[in-house]
């Protein structure tokens, strides 16, 4: 009898650890999603009657290439810079997408291919703003549950330098979708893991990043 009684206070331990770690994952989740709604308030706010100076798109998840040249079409193409491309071949179907919009402005565009992750994402973004100091009003693109991640990324990297405005714009993923709630999930794993990093290396991480 003990016995029965021991495995069901387990069963009943376990239920209620999985149903808080649920429920914890769930709010920062929705947190997320409202930093990301209120930084794109912001962001149409800012360039309701003025345009970025340079759009950065984090590769990563589909979708947000198109997206960024749509954007940049609306704003009469700033200069695009897109970090963590995968190969020379990416690089040809970017171009050729261009091709097909018929924006010839191929010039304007960069590419980065060393970026692996995020953090090294804001790291070659904030080289390349660094190397045009007209580059005052920086629009980064990515998806909504991205945008916490890389904006706390960036403010820790800068907090004790002077550095240009950045807003952010986050495209909206359908969470009704199991995949997509799995990659939500998963991003509130990557936003603890990388607060934890940074709080540890703030100090190497504060000082100025050397151009390549």
């Amino acid at each position: 009898m003990d016995l029965f009684k021991k495995k069901r206070n387990y069963k009943r331990l376990f239920l209620t650890i999985f149903a808080s770690v649920t429920i914890l994952y769930a709010t920062l989740g929705l947190y997320f999603l409202h930093t990301s709604h209120t930084e794109e308030q912001k962001t149409r706010k800012a360039f309701f009657q003025n345009s970025p100076n340079l759009i950065a798109v984090f590769t990563g998840d589909t979708g947000r290439i198109p997206f960024a040249l749509k954007t940049a079409k609306s704003f009469n193409f700033p200069p695009l810079f897109i970090t963590g491309v995968s190969s020379k071949l990416a690089t040809k179907k970017i171009l050729h997408s261009l091709e097909k919009k018929n924006l010839k402005n191929f010039s304007k565009v960069k590419f980065d291919y060393q970026a692996k992750n995020t953090l090294e994402n804001v790291i070659y973004t904030l080289s390349f703003a660094r190397k045009n100091k007209n580059y005052k009003r920086i629009l980064i693109i990515s998806h909504d549950y991205h945008i916490l991640r890389i904006k706390h990324i960036i403010e820790k990297m800068t907090s004790k330098q002077i550095v240009p405005e950045f807003y952010y714009f986050g495209i909206s993923k359908n969470y009704f979708n199991f995949r997509n709630l799995k990659i939500l999930f998963k991003e509130v794993y990557k936003v603890v893991r990388t607060y934890a990093f940074l709080s540890l290396w703030e100090q190497e991480l504060t000082q100025p990043i050397p151009l390549n």
